[in-house]
């Protein structure tokens, strides 16, 4: 208010215009100094921005890997999965990584189990693949 009264005290005189001019002071004072002390909350609002960035990503990831299942789930129950792919590395190529790989102990030497299933929802049909020691896939399995 210090500055309002030497803003008046040095134009004695008052109009319409004048009483115009101090409001618009007094909001233009009032607005540069509510946003300096809004400028102290910037790194609380941008690591919520990261956060929800990130939410984002973390939601079209798992969007894309639930397609890639559906896709191979749709090849599997057609029988087409076990011509189209042959190798461990084609399988991850098209269809991406598993949600699990589990070494198989009896039965076959350093072979592998992979699981295939939705990311999120963990209800139902999953996908087991027979992998070789030699990265040849053996054969699918679906359980409902």
């Amino acid at each position: 208010m210090m500055i309002l009264q030497l803003f008046r005290q040095y134009f004695l005189w008052y109009s319409v215009d004048m009483i115009r001019y101090e409001f618009l002071f007094v909001f233009v004072l009032g607005l540069v100094l509510s946003s300096c002390s809004k400028l102290q909350y910037i790194d609380q609002a941008l690591a919520v921005k990261a956060y929800s960035d990130e939410q984002d990503a973390l939601g079209r990831d798992v969007a894309r890997h639930d397609a890639q299942f559906e896709k191979l789930l749709a090849m599997v129950r057609s029988g087409q999965a076990q011509a189209s792919v042959r190798t461990s590395a084609g399988l991850t190529r098209q269809f991406g990584e598993p949600v699990l790989k589990a070494p198989v102990q009896a039965g076959r030497d350093g072979g592998s189990r992979w699981l295939y299933r939705y990311q999120v929802k963990h209800q139902g049909p999953k996908i087991y693949v027979s992998v070789g020691p030699d990265g040849v896939v053996h054969g699918f399995g679906i359980e409902e």
